[in-house]
C-alpha cells in the first residue's frame, strides 16, 4: 500500500497546482479582456463614435441596472487610453539624444505658433516695428480724455498702430 501512497499523493498534489495555476491564468484572461474592452470603447469614444458589442452592452446593462452613469465610465477610458499613449510618449522623449529632444521640441513650437497664427483672425498682419506676423492683436485704448481708439498692438515688441 505504501507503494501506490506515494505516487497517488504526487499525482494529487501536481493535480492542486494544476487547478491552481489554471484559476491564476483564468484571472489573468479575465482581467486582460476586461481591459482590451476598455481600450476599445476608449479608441471608440475618441473617434466619435458609440461603442459596440457585447462587451459595451454588458458594461451598459450593469451601469444601468446600478443607475450609474455612461459617460463616467466612457471618460475614465479615455483618461485610461491617453495616460497610456503619454507615458509611451514620455518613454519615447526618455530614449531620444539631448540633440533630438531639443530639435523635437523647436518643432512641436513652431507647430503650436503656427496655429495660434491661423486661429488669429490678425494673424496674416505684419508688425511694422519688427516686421513679424501674427503678433497683432486689436485692442481698444481709452484716451487722457475720455475717448475710444482702436489699436493693434504687437505682442513682440510693443508697437501701437491707429486705427
Amino acid at each position: 500500500m505504501s507503494l501506490l501512497d506515494e505516487p497517488l499523493e504526487s499525482a494529487q498534489a501536481e493535480l492542486a497546482r494544476a487547478e491552481l495555476a489554471l484559476l491564476e491564468a483564468t484571472a489573468r484572461a479575465a482581467t486582460a479582456r476586461d481591459a482590451a474592452s476598455r481600450l476599445e470603447a476608449a479608441v471608440a469614444a475618441l473617434n466619435g463614435e458609440i461603442p459596440v458589442g457585447p462587451s459595451a452592452t454588458q458594461q451598459i446593462s450593469v451601469l444601468d441596472a446600478d443607475n450609474g452613469n455612461v459617460a463616467e465610465v466612457i471618460d475614465q477610458n479615455v483618461h485610461e487610453a491617453l495616460s497610456a499613449q503619454q507615458s509611451v510618449e514620455r518613454a519615447a522623449a526618455a530614449a531620444m539624444s539631448p540633440e533630438e529632444f531639443d530639435k523635437q521640441r523647436k518643432r512641436k513650437q513652431r507647430q503650436r505658433e503656427k496655429e495660434q497664427i491661423a486661429n488669429n483672425p490678425l494673424g496674416h498682419l505684419k508688425c511694422p516695428g519688427c516686421g513679424e506676423l501674427g503678433h497683432m492683436t486689436e485692442e481698444i485704448i481709452t484716451t487722457a480724455k475720455g475717448g475710444v481708439i482702436k489699436a493693434l498692438i504687437c505682442g513682440k515688441c510693443g508697437n501701437q498702430a491707429i486705427m
